[in-house]
């Protein structure tokens, strides 16, 4: 469909004009952990921290191994929904445990490094 005239030299209406002049970006430092960064307390920040990080690492696996979600939920013993849960980053439906168990089904062994803290 070819453009029109008057479509192709519509000048930007003025307030869409205001808004793009008045947006100011703000920028932050990140503590290294976005859960952190979003007002989490510490202990719960760390938790979905180790939590996100080993469903991404989950979600790689799948993804090396050229994977469906059904062949995926076959090997870990879960039924198909569960692992759309955790392909779709539904955090909330997982725990540590249970993240551990699925990477060990996958052949994977999780380890845990502990290091001290700042105390108040």
């Amino acid at each position: 469909m070819p453009i029109s005239k008057n479509t192709a030299k519509r000048k930007p209406s003025k307030a869409r004009a205001r808004a793009s002049n008045s947006y100011q970006r703000e920028h932050y430092v990140s503590s290294g952990n976005v859960f952190t960064d979003m007002g989490k307390s510490e202990e719960e920040a760390n938790n979905l921290f180790m939590r996100s990080t080993l469903m991404i690492a989950i979600e790689e696996i799948i993804a090396e191994r050229g994977w469906t979600q059904a062949e995926a939920a076959t090997v870990i013993g879960v039924a198909r929904p569960r692992i759309a849960e955790l392909c779709g980053s539904r955090i909330d439906l997982f725990t540590l445990d249970t993240l551990i168990k699925y990477l060990n089904k996958l052949g994977k062994q999780v380890t845990l490094i502990i290091k001290d803290s700042e105390v108040a």
